[in-house]
């Protein structure tokens, strides 16, 4: 029987129906209210990404990356993006340099996506561009091109499915 779970719980202990309740220390020492301590909340880390829709004008494919396999969004595909420390405030060059763009690509800002996790809030500052040619140059490791109709074959988080605007 899993106790903690289901009877002997932070908010309202259950003690009439649990099979400890003669042994139990809490009651005992009339501290059911305090025992178990509630886990501690993780800390709140609010997070600003600058990322970039870049669409290529032949074909209207987008330009995908895939995150890293650990952390926030593990392994998902998501336009290119990179945290940004100077905050919201962000020029289109600067964001070029952050998402390691060529200069040849014109960045235009477009707003903001917010978006909340659990412990996190974050904000995404967006950026987009269209781009001529095969954009060969945009597709190295970890990035590729994705046509519109094979979005759906791409595991997107559903923040990148806010920022593309899907």
């Amino acid at each position: 029987m899993e106790l903690g779970a289901t009877v002997c719980t932070p908010a309202a202990p259950k003690c009439g129906s649990c099979p400890l309740a003669r042994e139990c220390r809490a009651r005992k020492e009339g501290r059911v209210d305090e025992i178990p301590a509630p886990k501690p909340r993780a800390a709140r880390r609010d997070l600003v990404l600058v990322t970039a829709r870049l669409v290529r004008a032949a074909d209207g494919a987008v330009l995908l990356e895939q995150r890293p396999r650990e952390g926030l969004w593990g392994g998902l595909w998501q336009p290119p993006a990179a945290e940004c420390a100077d905050g919201r405030e962000v020029a289109p060059r600067a964001a070029g340099e952050l998402l390691a763009l060529p200069e040849t690509v014109a960045l235009r800002p477009t707003g903001e996506v917010p978006f909340q996790t659990t412990h996190r809030a974050v904000v995404f500052v967006v950026f987009e561009a269209g781009v001529r040619g095969a954009g060969a140059a945009l597709a190295r490791a970890g990035r590729r091109w994705v046509a519109p109709d094979e979005l759906g074959d791409f595991a997107l988080s559903n923040a990148a499915k806010r920022v593309l605007g899907r």
